[in-house]
């Protein structure tokens, strides 16, 4: 049995009880479906630093390679094995690391990454995002796979090396030593594809990151509130807009701000609503697994997703809750930014901010409260946006690069 902690309350599950079984060994554990694969199948590996039970890009990647007849594994270093869905038929292999985070994490798992992969051959390697890519590309020098890569992110300009030239010219470095030895690479936006390819000369294709096709009718809300619900769902991280909504609650009533996951700033927003004095307008949930997401989503009346201008990366970003906000039928409160204007505004889901003002946060949110008609149109025009906002658009390209 494993025991964890959850909304201070322990729960014990029994692995093999889920779906899983985990075996503990001395540098690693690996969690595999109780039903065996098929070893006949050519294996693709897909290492990534995140977690598995909340990547659900890595999942929709993965179940779909394995309908293109591949057997799946996933390598990673911070997978919580108590929370893993009984859902999922691919192994994970998760490397324990004696560092946990900071520049001595990425060298340890890079390096214990390309020993895993040049003793335990593969078919394709799948690298996901730069901070794996090294361990990836240096494997490749000595091991015969094919190595894919996927860029979430334009990573040298996240935000949080923006103020760090010397880190920032670290990843730099990395990234011109090890992209162009990769054989298929995609990433999340034509913003982003149309960047690396003139840098690198790497053809990129374009897989957004888009929910799967599925029904929201079953689907039950999380939270029963009569209050406008605003919903922030994803990392709680620098330039999210987070502190700026919190300071925006401050000129509305009647209005909660729900805010599902965690980051590196998750006590600095904490800090922020005690400090704002509006605690009985956030509810905080921490972390939730992908697949029990579409709950909460569904329990907003406006999506945020709100992004400073700081770094390319955002600039140039494309978020998956853009895409899931519509497909629960809600209007997105969003960042004029290009590739998110070609969603937002051109399909009429939502409401451009050019700034993050507490009061003009305030202001467009009271506009989306106050005008019914409108409001009603871009739900509508979110319904009708979501049934061509699925995976299963951009699943042809994924096979290109994976079967061509």
């Amino acid at each position: 049995m494993i025991t964890h902690t959850n909304q201070n309350r322990a729960i014990k599950i029994n692995p093999s009880r889920h779906g899983f079984i985990m075996k503990k060994q001395l540098f690693s554990y690996s969690i595999s479906p109780t039903q065996s694969p098929d070893f006949h199948l050519p294996l693709v590996r897909i290492c990534l630093t995140g977690d598995m039970n909340t990547d659900y890009r890595v999942h929709k990647t993965a179940m779909s390679l394995m309908s293109m007849g591949y057997r799946v594994e996933c390598v990673t270093a911070q997978c919580k094995a108590v929370r893993l869905p009984s859902s999922k038929p691919y192994s994970i292999k998760v490397l324990r690391l004696m560092f946990r985070n900071g520049p001595l994490f990425y060298a340890e798992f890079n390096l214990r990454l390309w020993w895993y992969l040049i003793y335990n051959p593969s078919h394709t390697v799948l690298s996901i995002d730069l901070d794996t890519l090294t361990g990836c590309r240096m494997a490749k020098w000595l091991g015969r796979f094919r190595l894919v890569f996927d860029s979430h992110e334009y990573f040298p300009e996240v935000p949080e090396l923006q103020h760090r030239p010397v880190v920032k010219k670290v990843w730099q470095w990395l990234e011109r030593h090890t992209i162009g030895g990769v054989d298929r690479a995609y990433t999340v936006c034509g913003s982003i594809a149309d960047i690396y390819q003139k840098k690198y000369g790497v053809p990129f294709q374009v897989v957004r990151n888009l929910p799967e096709l599925k029904s929201m009718t079953h689907v039950q809300p999380a939270i029963v509130d009569s209050r406008f619900k605003l919903v922030y769902q994803g990392a709680i991280n620098k330039g999210r807009g987070i502190v700026e909504t919190i300071r925006a609650l401050a000129y509305l009533d009647n209005v909660l701000l729900v805010i599902v996951g965690s980051g590196d700033e998750t006590e600095l927003v904490q800090r922020e609503v005690e400090r704002v004095g509006v605690q009985h307008k956030v509810l905080m949930t921490g972390r939730i697994p992908f697949d029990e997401l579409p709950a909460y989503t569904l329990s907003a009346d406006v999506g945020l997703c709100l992004l400073e201008n700081i770094g390319l990366n955002y600039y140039y970003s494309l978020p998956n809750r853009i895409f899931d906000f519509a497909q629960a039928g809600i209007p997105v409160l969003a960042s004029n930014f290009p590739e998110i204007r070609k969603v937002v505004g051109d399909m009429g889901t939502g409401l451009l901010l050019d700034d993050l003002n507490p009061e003009t946060i305030a202001r467009a949110i009271e506009q989306l409260r106050g005008d019914k008609v409108a409001y009603q149109m871009m739900c509508d025009n979110a319904i009708k946006a979501s049934r061509e906002l699925v995976w299963e658009c951009d699943l042809p390209v994924l096979r290109n690069v994976f079967n061509r």
